[in-house]
């Protein structure tokens, strides 16, 4: 897949949104509260821009977030009974917390400020998770789904391709967007977790 140099990406450290399925159940390998783009410079600078689902403008937004939070709620608990019949609890937590997250999103202005400063600090804490786990690697580009960091490539092998001038991060998120648009239109439900792993991996090391 051929990357554009020249992207409508994101700058570091803005807020951004990426586009899926526009499903509200989150925080699920297959639509992450939080897609991570960073940055290692070789003098240890980390740069890292944060993308939110799409369904978090709704989220944000008086009366659409109370007609969003009721089907997020369904889907919550659709996942909840589908994980528990089948005698595992492994997605339970994730589903409680959509359920809470819909019943703050239920109430007007208040429930939309609460939910956008929420966000914001959870970046702020996935942001040093990040770094933490990168504290002995200089010089990479990867990406993280809320706080996880997924896959890495040597930065070389980024301006082996493009010229020093370039700014990785926009690249990079404008990119990953087009892969979302594309596969989005041919497949179901992918694990993104896995498919930008792929994808990283076939870019810069294959």
């Amino acid at each position: 897949m051929a990357i554009q140099e020249k992207p409508t990406g994101f700058a570091p450290g803005a807020f951004a949104i990426y586009t899926y399925k526009n499903i509200f159940y989150t925080g699920a390998k297959t639509q992450p509260d939080t897609f991570s783009v960073f940055l290692k410079t070789k003098k240890a600078d980390l740069q890292m821009c944060h993308m939110r689902p799409s369904v978090s403008r709704v989220d944000y937004t008086p009366a659409f977030s109370s007609f969003g939070s009721i089907i997020r709620t369904y889907q919550a608990i659709h996942c909840l009974f589908s994980t528990v019949s089948k005698g595992s609890f492994q997605h339970c937590p994730n589903a409680i917390k959509n359920l809470l997250r819909a019943c703050v999103a239920f109430v007007p202005v208040a429930g939309n400020l609460s939910l956008f400063v929420f966000d914001t600090l959870r970046n702020s804490l996935h942001e040093k998770t990040i770094a933490n786990s990168l504290k002995n690697k200089k010089e990479i580009i990867g990406i993280a789904f809320d706080g996880k960091v997924i896959a890495t490539a040597p930065l070389k092998d980024y301006y082996s391709r493009f010229s020093k001038k370039s700014e990785p991060i926009p690249v990079l998120t404008s990119e990953f967007q087009r892969a979302l648009n594309i596969v989005s239109k041919k497949e179901d439900f992918i694990d993104m977790e896995f498919y930008f792993s792929d994808l990283l991996t076939r870019l810069y090391k294959g």
